[in-house]
């Protein structure tokens, strides 16, 4: 959300006239003094933590309006929780490049990690030994299920079912693998997760030779699947009584 509201801000602005680009990842590079230095990003370089984009011509004082993505509490049968909006926001344009800069800085920290990341995962994942293997997992979309031929109430009512998608990537010295399982589940919990992997890592250790024994799990998705104290403890569980010796 933080990256998408950065980038409505940055596209209002070059159509204004305040910027030359819209491009996040160029607008941070020319904000710090070196955007692969942990220090610049995170906005503690002595020499660049003040530092702000350059604008293209003076600031006016003209009424703009700009979109943000928000969290609002909603109540709904006495019940409340909290749903994402894109709410309208208005101010002048000075007002609206403070905020701009003041999110930028919030995303620098986000924007290295998220590429130190990815530089460590491919750099593990092109240097894998013979007995190593690296599952990269996910959660799809939930597909509905349709049917050849159906009746009207059956296609326009809430009777169609729903199926989870839970796809894989395994990665070894080798090559790379695909996975998919599919269930009538609609649970997306750390159970779930490894009622999904068990199929996989029991395909990749009876069709692998030598056999694996150290297992690299990586994934993105929300606390609510993989990122979560329960997870955790699967993860240090169902490997080792598949056969593993290590897991990361």
């Amino acid at each position: 959300m933080d990256h998408e509201n950065v980038k409505l801000l940055s596209e209002k602005l070059q159509q204004k006239g305040l910027l030359k680009t819209s491009s996040v990842s160029e607008l941070l590079s020319a904000s710090v003094c070196n955007p692969d230095n942990m220090a610049c990003m995170y906005r503690i370089c002595a020499k660049c933590c003040y530092n702000e984009v350059e604008v293209s011509q003076p600031q006016t004082e003209e009424t703009v309006v700009w979109s943000q993505w928000v969290r609002k509490p909603v109540t709904e049968e006495q019940r409340t929780f909290m749903n994402f909006v894109k709410e309208t926001q208005n101010g002048t344009s000075s007002e609206m490049l403070e905020l701009f800069n003041r999110k930028l800085d919030g995303l620098a920290k986000h924007h290295f990690n998220w590429l130190h990341q990815a530089k460590e995962c491919r750099a593990l994942k092109d240097s894998l030994k013979d007995d190593e293997i690296v599952v990269h997992v996910d959660f799809a979309e939930n597909f509905g299920c349709k049917l050849n031929r159906e009746v009207q109430a059956f296609h326009f009512g809430g009777n169609r079912r729903q199926a989870t998608v839970h796809s894989c990537v395994a990665y070894s010295s080798d090559g790379v693998q695909s996975f998919a399982t599919i269930s009538g589940s609609l649970r997306h919990d750390e159970r779930a997760v490894w009622a999904h992997l068990e199929p996989v890592i029991k395909d990749v250790l009876d069709n692998r030779n030598p056999r694996p024994t150290t297992l690299h799990v990586m994934s993105d998705g929300p606390v609510t699947q993989y990122r979560n104290k329960k997870n955790f403890y699967l993860l240090s569980t169902i490997p080792f009584l598949s056969g593993f010796k290590q897991v990361t």
